[in-house]
């Protein structure tokens, strides 16, 4: 058996590390489901939408839609968001 022994500070730095590479493809992934978009299923729940937008919280996400900055549809107490507008929000907010 091989025992690898790591500093708290250096452990900590890796574990950052991959959290940042981790959320990347989480994003990226993302960002490749909502490129291919049919007009029929262009709508998402809130819930889909939240995770395509990385958002933890469904008060941004109503904040998104009450601004206009994301185009929803709403039927009764459902809401759907379109994966559209979600693609060019996150394009239009894109960090190079």
């Amino acid at each position: 058996m091989e025992v690898i022994i790591f500093e708290k500070e250096s452990w900590n730095k890796m574990m950052a590390e991959l959290s940042v590479l981790v959320k990347s493809a989480a994003k990226d992934a993302a960002m490749e489901a909502i490129q291919v978009v049919d007009p029929v299923n262009d709508w998402v729940t809130a819930e889909q939408a939240q995770v395509l937008l990385g958002l933890k919280s469904k008060h941004k996400l109503v904040k998104l839609r009450d601004v206009g900055d994301i185009s929803f549809t709403q039927h009764g107490r459902i809401y759907k968001y379109s994966k559209k507008s979600i693609h060019a929000f996150l394009l239009r907010h894109k960090v190079d």
